[in-house]
């Protein structure tokens, strides 16, 4: 059976949005020329309508901030234009872990008689996030799946040189993309290889493995690579670059937790282990410059208050 499943991932982005510097080279705005499948939001918004640099430095999160800070600051925002704004500009910060957060928050409201009426505000607030975040990534969504049928097309094919480097693309967008579902096809078959103990590698493996080569060879379609790729490229050939690199970009940092927020809304069996390997690398970053790491789950374990059992049991 091929790797690749076909998902209706209709809520992605990606890495350094229209970033706060030009050292990334794949930003939203070439997301943006991409037609949308969608409607509009409520309020008029056409593709290119970014905020304005001096609206984002208003709006702004610092790079680790922490859930609670930023669900109060998603609340103080009222009308529906700087909402948009707040989560385009903040995208990396919406999280999964978020999304849990806000969940957790409301089976408790649900469970407490006191803040019942809670619930269906938190419950609002949420699909009001997922709504905008949907309308901001799905320019993304639709470039990965286009990536996956291209990848599709070569692993059928004869794997010539020149029709895989025709098939990768040729703007920043659809390489960056290419090069997400290879890299995480590449991992994930190699735990599949690795968890059951396979003697021969698979097919599949070794095709992707060509693949990689032929990308890794071709100098046009590297220079395309957005720089949070070109850095976990690099890490993960030599473990050894991420301990010497002294560089400890924020903008780097924020750019590879926007690709986490890509890739874990993804099929875990596919892309798992590219996640996994990517988390690993930005927390080690983010410890080293602010001490902190990205939080995860189980900070946000709540515990249910116990309503009073009312029974006409004579053993109680």
């Amino acid at each position: 059976m091929f790797f690749f499943v076909q998902t209706n991932f209709s809520t992605q982005k990606i890495f350094n949005q229209f970033s706060k510097f030009n050292s990334s080279k794949f930003l939203f705005k070439d997301f943006s020329k991409i037609t949308r499948k969608s409607k509009n939001l409520i309020f008029s918004l056409n593709a290119l309508d970014f905020p304005k640099s001096s609206s984002k430095k208003l709006i702004r999160l610092n790079t680790d901030e922490t859930i609670q800070k930023i669900i109060i600051n998603l609340q103080k925002v009222s009308d529906e234009k700087t909402f948009f704004d707040f989560c385009i500009t903040n995208r990396e910060h919406l999280s999964y872990c978020l999304l849990y957060r806000l969940t957790a928050l409301k089976l408790k409201a649900e469970s407490d008689l006191q803040s019942e009426n809670q619930s269906k505000n938190i419950q609002n607030f949420r699909k009001k996030i997922l709504e905008n975040i949907l309308f901001v990534d799905q320019p993304v969504s639709q470039a990965l799946i286009l990536s996956e049928k291209r990848i599709k097309e070569i692993m059928e094919s004869s794997l010539e040189e020149k029709l895989v480097l025709r098939k990768i693309g040729e703007d920043a967008t659809s390489v960056t993309c290419f090069w997400i579902v290879m890299q995480a096809a590449l991992f994930a078959w190699k735990k599949k290889e690795d968890t059951e103990n396979l003697q021969n590698k698979t097919e599949i493996y070794e095709k992707l493995k060509k693949i990689k080569k032929i990308f890794n060879k071709s100098q046009k379609h590297i220079s395309l690579l957005a720089h949070e790729l070109v850095f976990l490229q690099k890490s993960f050939e030599n473990e050894a670059f991420l301990n010497s690199n002294e560089k400890k970009d924020q903008d780097l940092i924020e750019g590879l937790r926007v690709l986490i927020s890509q890739l874990e809304k993804l099929p875990s069996n596919s892309y798992g282990p590219l996640l996994e390997k990517t988390l690993e690398i930005c927390n080690e970053l983010l410890k080293k410059k602010f001490g902190s790491k990205i939080e995860n789950l189980d900070k946000f374990k709540i515990i249910f208050p116990l309503n009073p059992i009312k029974t006409d049991s004579k053993l109680i």
